[in-house]
């Protein structure tokens, strides 16, 4: 479920992008964990995974 469609106080930020991070392919988790600091948000957190998930596509780090 989309987090926009929980009721407030429902999951805090630090527990939705730990799911998210579980969500990934590990070289990505990686990838963006290495540049999380902790003090961004979780659209901070989305960008810079969709941005490093673009980059991986593209060169072919996932394979075919």
């Amino acid at each position: 479920m989309h987090r926009s469609r929980l009721p407030d106080d429902t999951i805090r930020d630090y527990a939705f992008i730990q799911e998210l991070f579980a969500s990934m392919d590990p070289r990505l988790w990686q990838d963006v964990e290495t540049q999380y600091t902790g003090n961004e948000d979780i659209n901070t957190v989305i960008a810079m995974a969709e941005r490093l998930d673009s980059i991986h596509q593209s060169s072919g780090a996932y394979g075919k």
